[in-house]
């Protein structure tokens, strides 16, 4: 229905900012995001019905109490303009109070998806005689996912992949339907997982695919292989009214629920909004992700030290920020006395804890945003973004405890 609703909030944050209506904005951009049809209105051509549901942290539900209407109105005229743009829509926006993770429910192991694997899932395409570009032609499809003009051609008459691809397939038709996972410049078989995967999601996408039994047998194909790998194809949103899929990690979506409680405990309302961002992205922008990490932690920083000493201390740089900080809280490897239990252990994960900010300081400038990049300059996969939004996560949520415990102990005690 909306292909890209991320989008869509990131634009009505922005105007509910400029606006002045900071809890509104603050309310959308840090949100989880479910968007639903949830019925259909025959008269005038149609109109879907929908639900946005704003999932937040239970604290924050609370604590909008009567002022959630006036809220759930602000971020309705911010979105309406946007989505009308989609289609015949008819929306209200629900805030509701997030449900925390089962700790009894651990993730599936996710393990690489192996060439046996991969292998399985091709032969079970020929067996159901699957075209992988479905109802496209094979350079459009391709052309989706790869830049066929600058990969090379292995017919000396054209000059790029996809004059040669047209030549074989549509001219001499000397290639079989499922040349593409034996081609050594798609390298399906042996590239990473997620370019394998994303291959997969495309493959059902709407546009490619429109005939549903066909996908429903490509997605049972896939499902039921992936599985044994701890991945599957899920749902991410949809195109008038039919699904999008993408890749998740099988009963685990990537969530740093702990970490945005910390920032909401804090108070901390750009930090929410640096996280939520940081999270979105991984898969679709991983620059913005690693250059969100690495701002979520500088915040962290400067927040606990306005807390601590009065100053966000501005003139400093990530790395020493964080440094003033890991002081304050006596968190360095020297605040560990040498005869204290596991001193060495302890201090060798402080002096990690603290590496933690100089590596995002120094991934971000080469590979993150907030700098100007070569024309032809190519980013990290979204694994590298997980992790450093992940080790972002990690700091954050370790110095937000110790301040707090910190502060209980400050806390006088009933004599």
């Amino acid at each position: 229905m909306i292909e890209d609703i991320n989008a869509l909030v990131s634009a009505a944050s922005d105007i509910l900012t400029e606006r002045g209506e900071q809890i509104a904005a603050r309310i959308l951009s840090t949100a989880e995001i479910d968007f639903r049809q949830v019925g259909w209105d025959n008269w005038d051509g149609g109109t879907a019905i929908c639900d946005c549901l704003l999932l937040v942290p239970p604290r924050t539900f609370a604590r909008l109490d009567s002022a959630r209407e006036a809220v759930e109105q602000e971020i309705h005229k911010a979105l309406e303009p946007l989505i009308t743009t989609e289609g015949q829509i008819w929306f209200a926006v629900k805030i509701r109070p997030r449900k925390a993770s089962s700790p009894e429910q651990p993730a599936a192991p996710v393990e690489p998806l192996s060439r046996e694997i991969r292998a399985f899932i091709v032969e079970r395409f020929k067996a159901n005689s699957i075209k992988f570009a479905g109802r496209m032609e094979e350079v459009e499809f391709l052309s989706r996912l790869y830049d066929l003009s600058k990969m090379p051609s292995f017919d000396q008459r054209q000059p790029d992949a996809a004059g040669d691809i047209g030549l074989h397939r549509d001219h001499f038709c000397d290639w079989d339907d499922f040349w593409v996972f034996e081609d050594a410049r798609f390298n399906l078989m042996n590239a990473p997982d997620e370019e394998f995967l994303k291959f997969l999601g495309e493959m059902v996408h709407p546009l490619v695919r429109t005939d549903e039994q066909e996908r429903s047998t490509v997605l049972e194909i896939c499902n039921s292989e992936l599985t044994h790998a701890g991945w599957q194809l899920v749902p991410t949103g949809q195109l008038a009214g039919r699904k999008i899929y993408g890749a998740r990690k099988r009963g685990h979506t990537p969530s740093f629920h702990h970490v945005k409680d910390a920032a909401d405990r804090l108070a901390a309302t750009y930090l929410e909004t640096e996280l939520a961002r940081a999270e979105r992205a991984i898969y679709s922008d991983p620059a913005l992700a690693i250059g969100s990490a690495k701002d979520a932690v500088e915040t962290c920083c400067k927040t606990l030290l306005n807390e601590l000493t009065g100053s966000t201390h501005d003139h400093l740089d990530m790395p020493k920020l964080a440094k003033r900080l890991l002081k304050e809280l006596k968190l360095r490897p020297d605040d560990v006395p040498d005869g204290a239990k596991a001193a060495e252990t302890l201090k060798a994960v402080l002096g990690s804890l603290a590496s933690i900010t100089h590596g995002l300081a120094e991934l971000r400038n080469p590979f993150g945003t907030g700098h100007g990049k070569h024309g032809r300059f190519k980013g990290l996969a979204p694994r590298h973004a997980k992790l450093a939004v992940s080790a972002a996560a990690a700091f954050i949520t370790f110095v937000v405890d110790v301040y707090e415990h910190r502060e209980r102990e400050l806390q006088p005690t009933d004599s």
